[in-house]
């Protein structure tokens, strides 16, 4: 949906007058509603992304195949420039008549396409040095509590292995998955499954081992105040926490749109018309943070900001004693 303007011809292609001043209001009204949102948005955890080529383990939190959620959702994205992303959101075409659906946004904002998603709890065993800063110093982060986002193209495959993953261990729980991606372009951002070790293409953490390899003490932020009790890193996240039912106003709130008086349900759900699994692979660029998860002030993550902005806003709030933890790849699976 293009933005609106009161252009007469070619040649006079500025906005101007009342919708100029309309427009103004409502991108007043957008950054004042966006600004307010993130003071009062719950946490979101960081998602899951390989970059072209790469590949890395990642360890299952959930526990069962019925603890995984599935859902509707949109990319949002800068379309000029690719990388100044906004954080996903939940369709909410099932609740009535969702804005990013229908075109309310302008493709600034977003676009019309959704795609079906799986969600996955994960350890992401790659570490990393996070830079000193504000008085804290360099530390080695070993491992970062995240989210996969799988779309419907590759659920077949990833459901898979998560099945006979289940059945032999009976259980998700500390399951390892070795995911790559290759280097072609077309390559999906979290990339695929692949052999592990010793020819299989899962094996697992026991209990002890999680604990032992991943386990941590109270996180607490800069004010000593613990936002996360020990080894709360290695639980699932609470889907329903993290995910808040998608409503239309809402939404529309978020963008600075005004509100409507449309009911929806079931009926009116406009799933499967609209959807687009394969244009979104490009857009999850923004998930290429590399960073502890969970939040010191409980707010949510600065994904709607530049790669160079969110290097500034990471967290330093990681714990203080994994100086001395193994590599993921020296640690012999159960």
């Amino acid at each position: 949906m293009a933005r609106s303007s009161n252009r007469s011809n070619n040649n006079d292609w500025m906005t101007k007058g009342s919708v100029g001043a309309e427009t103004s209001r409502r991108e007043v009204a957008k950054q004042a509603a966006k600004r307010e949102e993130m003071k009062n948005q719950k946490f979101k955890p960081f998602r899951f992304y390989l970059k072209q080529g790469e590949s890395a383990n990642v360890v299952i939190l959930d526990h069962s195949l019925e603890d995984i959620r599935f859902y509707y959702e949109h990319n949002f994205y800068n379309q000029s420039t690719r990388n100044e992303l906004n954080p996903p959101e939940l369709c909410a075409g099932d609740f009535g008549e969702c804005p990013a659906c229908t075109g309310e946004l302008s493709p600034q904002d977003g676009h019309k396409y959704h795609y079906y998603a799986m969600f996955i709890s994960i350890l992401d065993t790659r570490s990393y040095t996070r830079k000193a800063k504000d008085g804290q110093p360099e530390q080695r982060v070993p491992y970062t509590r995240k989210l996969l986002m799988v779309k419907a193209g590759q659920h077949e495959q990833f459901m898979e292995v998560l099945r006979n993953a289940e059945q032999k261990y009976g259980t998700l729980n500390g399951v390892v998955l070795k995911l790559q991606r290759s280097n072609s372009s077309e390559s999906t951002s979290v990339g695929e499954p692949v052999i592990i070790h010793d020819g299989r293409q899962f094996a697992q953490y026991k209990k002890e081992t999680m604990l032992k390899r991943f386990g941590h003490p109270p996180l607490k932020n800069k004010d000593g105040d613990v936002y996360l009790e020990a080894n709360g890193a290695l639980e699932p996240w609470d889907y329903n926490d993290i995910f808040e039912r998608p409503e239309p106003n809402a939404m529309r709130k978020r963008w600075g749109l005004p509100e409507k008086n449309i009911s929806g349900g079931e009926d009116s759900s406009i799933h499967g018309s609209v959807s687009s699994d394969e244009f979104d692979d490009d857009f999850n660029d923004f998930n290429d943070f590399n960073d502890f998860n969970d939040s010191s002030d409980g707010e949510a993550s600065n994904a709607d900001t530049s790669s160079a902005q969110q290097e500034e806003n990471k967290s330093t709030d990681a714990p203080q004693d994994f100086d001395n933890f193994e590599d993921d790849s020296n640690i012999p699976f159960d």
